[in-house]
């Protein structure tokens, strides 16, 4: 009869679905009613709710395609996005300007300058062992502090230590800041000038120029100064790109000139008494100095804000990359400099490992013209 329930058959619920479904009901239960044919007014009505479907969906494409696009720029913004060029291509292909090479080179060509000439002066102080652990553990300094600044200068927005400073420490710190800067940058560029005014006098003498020593390394201390400054006033560090790559190079052809000859050095020194015998630990109230001499070693931080400031796309990723590949190259560049160095001359090792050298040396008279 109309508006009654249909009987359950035997076999609970299970059944009583089969039977509902062969019935074309919804579920089990549902209340058994003819359905009526379908009126203009239903037709009409079915037709406006298929309408606004349809525009709701329509309505709702272009919020799609403005998430995805979202998406799609924060996943390329942080380096989640595929890679596209292949291993060679990153590696030797051209420089980006801010792109991870790039910035490796920079902060290494920072860092390495004449301070490694002294790693092997290090090895003399502590022994072997404790010199690269001490390398080690200046290492990992320097991987956190960088890795900080850089976080601290994506966070903030901010471009220069200064402002980075002064936001931090509030606005009377920025110039406290920079005058400390400017004294560190100045003692360092001192330094660098006075590695020069050794190189220049050695390399003169071995065409066999008789001018006077001290004019010769005036002289030379001048015209470096003359020629730094139109690079110094820079503002934006990428036009160094192009040299960079030429500290580097030198550098790792001494390195090269240094191990090749350290086993026939040490083959000619093991047995002297002047040289005395190998160490591999010793602290004594030199470890300080020698300690300082390693983080001078990895301090490129002087750029490390203006290279975050410069990064393409500077996610967590790409600021972790940048700070363990540049650390990991100094450390193992220092190690290898450093023991090859002080196992060649031993107990004689000099603060300056070139001037261990004989001046008529021709493979070290060209590393000197290559780091001046």
């Amino acid at each position: 009869r109309p508006g009654e329930r249909p009987a359950q058959p035997p076999g609970g619920g299970m059944a009583a679905n089969a039977a509902a479904a062969e019935k074309g009901t919804a579920a089990l239960g549902a209340p058994l009613v003819s359905e009526p044919c379908p009126t203009a007014s239903t037709m009409a009505g079915m037709s406006a709710s298929s309408g606004s479907s349809e525009a709701a969906s329509a309505g709702a494409a272009p919020e799609t395609s403005a998430a995805m696009a979202a998406a799609a720029g924060e996943a390329q913004a942080f380096g989640t996005t595929p890679r596209s060029r292949s291993l060679l291509d990153r590696g030797l292909g051209p420089l980006t300007v801010g792109g991870v090479r790039h910035s490796m080179l920079t902060l290494c060509s920072t860092a390495l300058g004449g301070g490694v000439l002294s790693i092997a002066y290090v090895m003399k102080l502590t022994g072997i062992a404790l010199g690269c652990l001490l390398l080690l553990i200046s290492a990992v300094l320097a991987f956190a502090s960088i890795s900080s600044l850089m976080r601290m200068c994506m966070v903030t927005g901010k471009h220069t230590y200064a402002a980075v400073f002064s936001h931090c420490a509030g606005p009377r710190a920025g110039p406290v800041l920079d005058a400390m800067l400017f004294t560190f940058g100045m003692g360092s560029c001192i330094g660098y000038l006075v590695f020069i005014g050794d190189f220049v006098p050695a390399i003169a003498s071995m065409f066999g120029a008789s001018w006077d020593h001290e004019v010769v390394r005036d002289a030379a201390i001048a015209g470096a100064a003359v020629l730094i400054l139109p690079l110094a006033l820079a503002k934006d560090i990428s036009v160094l790109r192009y040299i960079s790559p030429v500290s580097i190079c030198a550098l790792f052809y001494m390195a090269a000139v240094v191990s090749i000859g350290c086993p026939y050095q040490f083959q000619q020194h093991m047995n002297s008494k002047e040289y005395g015998s190998v160490s591999f630990f010793n602290v004594d109230t030199q470890f300080f100095e020698a300690f300082a001499l390693c983080i001078f070693a990895f301090n490129c931080h002087l750029n490390v804000v203006p290279v975050a400031a410069s990064m393409v796309s500077p996610s967590k990723a790409r600021i972790r990359k940048v700070s363990y590949r540049v650390n990991a190259l100094q450390f193992a560049f220092y190690c290898l400099i450093g023991v090859t160095g002080y196992l060649s001359f031993l107990s004689t090792t000099k603060s300056d490992i070139l001037l261990d050298y004989d001046a008529s040396n021709k493979f070290v008279a060209g590393g000197r013209l290559m780091l001046t």
